[in-house]
């Protein structure tokens, strides 16, 4: 088997560029918790990390326990275009999108700082003592990092669906007398990313998992995911225009 620098791996019955680690079952919310799951020791897990499954059955949580996540590239990709007109109004828009894809974040919980800022709504709702329901595992600040981050699950394994309108086209048309040798003018609007469907909860959808990911460090070592928070999404642009026939 072979690391990427995205977090995924390639090998001999694995899905092309799998994402590999571990899946979740949701967030220890106390001491008793933890201690009843299988022990999570060797991960360095505390109240409010992640709880890994034990896929293997020994009732100790190790790198052997992790598993095929998922898929950066996706294995449904479509698009379409409209094209409608009115009298003097056309209307142009072109549609694309794509099914079955994730996207893998990690170190998603680090302090905000100039090198590593997360998104508002990731912090919203962290645990605490004080919030043990909360969507998101405890925060890490500090030396090192959370076992929740360091390790790779499917609790940071977003779906990356979507269905975006990336270009409409809208013009009106002037006819126009022949004493102006000009036989119409066509005024029209043009925009680009206007509209998004999806469920992902980062900036834009058509990031890729390891689009500025850190490289492997040495032999051996883990890869990092990507940073979705880390990347310019596509831009929205508005244009006005006018056409001139003769």
């Amino acid at each position: 088997r072979i690391f990427l620098n995205n977090g995924a791996i390639l090998g001999e019955g694995y899905r092309p560029a799998a994402f590999w680690g571990f899946e979740s079952d949701g967030i220890f919310n106390d001491a008793a918790e933890l201690s009843s799951a299988p022990d999570h020791s060797l991960m360095g897990s505390e109240v409010g990390d992640v709880k890994f499954i034990d896929q293997d059955g020994d009732n100790v949580i190790t790198l052997d326990d992790r598993t095929e996540l998922g898929v950066d590239v996706p294995e449904i990709t479509y698009g379409f275009n409209l094209f409608a007109s009115y009298k003097n109004w056309d209307l142009a828009a072109i549609f694309q999108g794509i099914g079955k894809a994730s996207f893998q974040g990690q170190f998603e919980l680090f302090k905000p700082s100039f090198a590593g800022q997360v998104t508002a709504d990731l912090w919203e709702d962290n645990w605490t003592p004080q919030n043990t329901d909360a969507m998101m595992p405890r925060v890490w600040a500090g030396a090192g990092a959370s076992p929740s981050d360091v390790y790779p699950s499917d609790f940071f394994i977003w779906d990356r669906a979507y269905l975006r309108l990336k270009n409409l086209q809208v013009g009106y048309t002037f006819d126009l007398q022949q004493s102006l040798k000009i036989d119409s003018i066509r005024a029209f609007f043009n925009g680009t990313n206007l509209w998004t469907s999806t469920d992902f909860p980062m900036i834009d959808p058509e990031i890729r998992t390891g689009v500025g990911a850190n490289e492997l460090s040495g032999e051996g070592q883990e890869p990092n995911a990507g940073r979705a928070t880390l990347m310019f999404p596509q831009l929205r642009v508005l244009s006005f225009g006018i056409q001139a026939k003769f």
